[in-house]
């Protein structure tokens, strides 16, 4: 059904446009024009779960991203970014300064020679405005927040940063979608994140700063995580599970294992409890089960 929306907004509007289509929410509107063309593939990455899952409107403000423009007082150029992010369509697809709901990052706006706003300049200042500056959600959903995925200094046409935006965060998304698929699984375990976030204002966000930004370069350098891994059980269990599940299918490997798990249950006995006894029972009877069931009868 979303999919045959998105096809419809595709074909009946120009997704680049404020109007959006009676029948067609707005936030279906706002992610079509996202992924510019929904075929399209990014300087030759393949699949589109990537681009897709980081196009969609954020559930909250947990998830947006952020956009932050730094200025300085006297710039002509400056003034016209702020203008083309508050007047083009194309730019409101991905900051929404008039409707803050609908927006899918967070806007600031910096101005460099502002004191509150020294923290951030520990490791990196911009000395050529103005400076946009594209970071993944504070909750860490698509990564380390502080990754610089995005940096531009001077005036890009609307058109041209929309294409430019679309670049960076999908080969950003393509590379990190491993680990934003491990946090969905950890957030399916685990209570969400209170909803929160900040409001488009110029001073600093209303909760603890995070680390300064990290010294941009040409090619943004992204941070690996790996999925976490689970915890093996006190008993090892997660250890035996495995290896049952890889040697279950050879008959020759279950007469190995059994012995050793016999000796592994005679050194526990050192130490008995009944949570030992009941676990030893139960996978010494399933490889007994299964070593009966791989064993012909005898002639």
């Amino acid at each position: 059904m979303r999919l045959a929306l998105l096809t419809l907004a595709l074909v009946a509007v120009p997704p680049l446009i404020a109007q959006e289509e009676k029948d067609v929410p707005w936030d279906a509107v706002a992610e079509i024009a996202r992924r510019g063309d929904l075929v399209e593939h990014v300087d030759g990455v393949h699949g589109d779960a990537p681009i897709a899952d980081v196009m969609q409107t954020p559930a909250d403000d947990s998830g947006k991203w952020h956009f932050t423009l730094v200025t300085t007082k006297g710039c002509k150029a400056c003034q016209q970014v702020l203008a083309d992010f508050l007047d083009s369509p194309v730019l409101a697809a991905w900051v929404n300064v008039s409707e803050y709901k609908r927006s899918w990052a967070h806007w600031q706006v910096v101005d460099v020679a502002d004191p509150t706003q020294a923290w951030r300049w520990k490791d990196f200042k911009p000395t050529a405005f103005p400076t946009l500056i594209v970071q993944p959600p504070f909750d860490a959903s698509w990564g380390d927040p502080h990754t610089v995925v995005f940096l531009q200094t001077g005036r890009s046409d609307p058109k041209q940063l929309d294409s430019q935006l679309r670049k960076a965060i999908g080969l950003y998304a393509t590379k990190m979608h491993p680990q934003h698929q491990a946090w969905h699984l950890k957030q399916g375990l685990a209570p969400r994140l209170a909803a929160g976030g900040f409001e488009q204002v110029s001073g600093p966000p209303p909760f603890d700063v995070p680390a300064p930004l990290p010294v941009p370069m040409q090619q943004p350098v992204y941070q690996t995580i790996p999925p976490q891994q689970p915890e093996a059980s006190a008993l090892g269990g997660g250890i035996w599970i495995q290896l049952l599940v890889l040697l279950m299918g050879s008959n020759v490997a279950l007469k190995f294992l059994l012995p050793m798990f016999q000796k592994w249950q005679e050194g526990a006995k050192k130490t008995p409890s009944p949570l030992d006894d009941l676990v030893f029972g139960f996978v010494r009877k399933a490889l007994e089960d299964r070593l009966k069931i791989q064993t012909p009868p005898g002639p």
